[in-house]
């Protein structure tokens, strides 16, 4: 059994279900939970979405045991961020959003405001800074 093969095997037991019943609940079918529990194969990410909305954890967290050597750990205070923006009504999450997108011009913009001024000051100083 593969990490996700026995992470979803303790989903089903934790919930006092059959496979069967599992599968039909979250959307699925029996005979895929049986390839990811007993033969190790590698979900789809349609299903991951499944399994995420049923059993309520985050999808980065079912594609890191899906694929541990693929998927890089994530940085928790964005995680944590992304929980508060997600927990949000549409409407403020969407001006969050927005100022996170303002704010990353404004980032981009000063960087590059610096990199010309360096490099205004590397000509002046005949290359040196």
């Amino acid at each position: 059994m593969s990490e996700f093969g026995d992470y979803l095997h303790g989903q089903i037991v934790k919930r006092n279900m059959s496979r069967r019943e599992f599968a039909h609940k979250m959307g699925s079918t029996h005979d895929t939970l049986s390839r990811l529990i007993d033969a190790g194969a590698t979900p789809t990410l349609s299903f991951l979405r499944k399994l995420s909305s049923y059993i309520n954890v985050d999808l980065w967290t079912l594609l890191k045991k899906a694929l541990p050597d693929e998927i890089p750990d994530p940085d928790t205070n964005i995680m944590y961020a992304a929980q508060l923006l997600n927990s949000l009504p549409k409407q403020k999450r969407e001006f969050f959003i927005e100022l996170i997108e303002a704010a990353n011009l404004g980032v981009s913009q000063a960087n590059n405001d610096e990199s010309k001024i360096s490099r205004g000051k590397k000509r002046k100083n005949g290359g040196k800074s």
